[in-house]
């Protein structure tokens, strides 16, 4: 899972868009908890 947070941190860095970057993660982590 850390990997997880790792490369989605490093995904987000690459964005400017705020509210984008906040519903990317909201979005994978609910993916994320479907999976689990």
């Amino acid at each position: 899972f850390d990997d997880f947070i790792s490369s989605l941190l490093d995904r987000n860095q690459n964005s400017t868009d705020k509210d984008e970057l906040n519903e990317n993660i909201a979005d994978n982590l609910l993916s994320e908890e479907k999976f689990e």
